[in-house]
């Protein structure tokens, strides 16, 4: 019975954190105004990502000449552009001030020696502000206290579990080692659905801003790496930790 009822728990606990781990990487991802410059610096490696922060950044980007693009797009890869563009926060009324974005992107063309492209992003607008949407702001706030509130409530479910799945456990070390092996894979699987998302997002939205941070995801690896390794972390110590624990004697 004490068997049975450790399998179940630590199952239960594995499903719960995997939900968290998933909640928790939203959050503090794409779901995470403050760190939104630093998802969108993520990105710039994809010419997706890329073509899609320039639209927003430079308006009238797609009707610029050819030539112009072109330089407009490897100036974007720069370092100095990319160290501003990880600052962009969006306030608490969904807007992002991009200018300093545009200043260093007209700057690196001057210094890379394209005066006429960077006189073309300098004509782009006065217009340095990016709103999001009202509604899909609110979608946004929404899906973030959601997120936070499945990430702590499923996080604290899914501990609660695994102490349980311990506890009763005939052989502690078999359970320790479970334990740290179900957070190894919840982060994978966290993992992989992050990956999996955007190619997905196309079809569970028509909105484009939504569809925009979807894209933003995939990129994003250092990020999800970082919230992913203390987890991944605590799995490694619980199972060599097992290690201390006697081995349960045969019957």
């Amino acid at each position: 019975m004490r068997s049975f009822i450790a399998v179940v728990a630590l199952l239960l606990a594995s499903a719960l954190s995997t939900g968290a781990l998933l909640a928790y990487l939203a959050h503090e991802t794409v779901l995470d105004p403050e760190r939104a410059g630093e998802v969108l610096s993520d990105g710039l490696d994809s010419p997706e990502v890329r073509a899609r922060v320039l639209a927003r950044t430079v308006p009238g980007y797609a009707n610029l000449p050819e030539p112009h693009r072109a330089e407009v797009d490897r100036a974007a890869q720069s370092r100095q552009v990319d160290r501003a563009l990880s600052e962009v926060a969006v306030d608490s009324d969904g807007r992002a001030d991009l200018s300093p974005v545009r200043q260093e992107l007209s700057r690196a063309l001057t210094e890379a020696g394209y005066p006429e492209a960077a006189a073309a992003v300098d004509r782009a607008g006065p217009d340095n502000t990016v709103r999001i949407p009202s509604r899909t702001w609110a979608q946004y706030t929404e899906a973030r206290d959601a997120s936070w509130w499945v990430a702590t409530r499923a996080g604290l479910a899914a501990a609660v579990l695994f102490l349980v799945g311990i506890l009763s456990a005939r052989s502690k070390r078999t359970a320790l080692v479970s334990t740290g092996l179900a957070l190894l894979i919840s982060g994978a699987l966290s993992w992989m659905v992050f990956r999996l998302v955007p190619e997905q997002a196309p079809r569970l939205s028509t909105d484009p801003w939504l569809r925009d941070l979807a894209a933003l995801l995939s990129p994003s690896s250092a990020t999800i790496a970082t919230t992913l390794f203390p987890v991944a972390a605590v799995g490694v110590l619980l199972m060599v930790g097992s290690l201390a624990l006697p081995a349960r004697p045969r019957a």
